[in-house]
């Protein structure tokens, strides 16, 4: 199983800390890593290829070898979420919109969504499973 996991890039705001990382932190490319991410890739089983991406970073891949593609986001990053989410599921790949909006977003409700209601990345082992040769979306929390 090839799981992408993807931290959306920030739009110009106090979430993106385009202002410290120009003017204090110059030669810097971010000022936080997507920790929350690492957390989600750490308990996968250990014949999963596991890729981690922060848009803020470098560029997502166009055209990835993933089975299923996971794009976090809070509020700030939803436009970039949801651009990303439509983008990888109208490819073929199985899409999981994570992280505090994904849940509570009534506009990332997709027909073809199953919603894995669950707290904390600590679940995610748990989601797994359910996600073996799927098509579509899901959300996890």
């Amino acid at each position: 199983m090839r799981l992408l996991l993807i931290n959306p890039k920030f739009s110009e705001s106090f979430w993106s800390s385009e202002w410290a990382i120009r003017e204090i932190l110059p030669g810097k490319r971010a000022v936080s890593p997507p920790l929350g991410l690492a957390t989600l890739a750490a308990p996968c089983p250990t014949n999963w290829q596991v890729e981690i991406v922060d848009e803020n970073v470098e560029p997502v891949p166009r055209d990835p070898q993933a089975d299923i593609v996971g794009v976090c986001g809070m509020g700030v990053q939803f436009p970039r979420q949801k651009e990303l989410l439509k983008y990888y599921r109208d490819r073929g790949h199985y899409v999981i919109a994570g992280g505090s909006y994904a849940v509570v977003s009534r506009a990332l409700r997709h027909p073809r969504r199953q919603h894995h209601r669950r707290r904390g990345g600590g679940n995610f082992p748990k989601v797994l499973p359910a996600l073996r040769g799927r098509r579509g979306e899901a959300a996890v929390s």
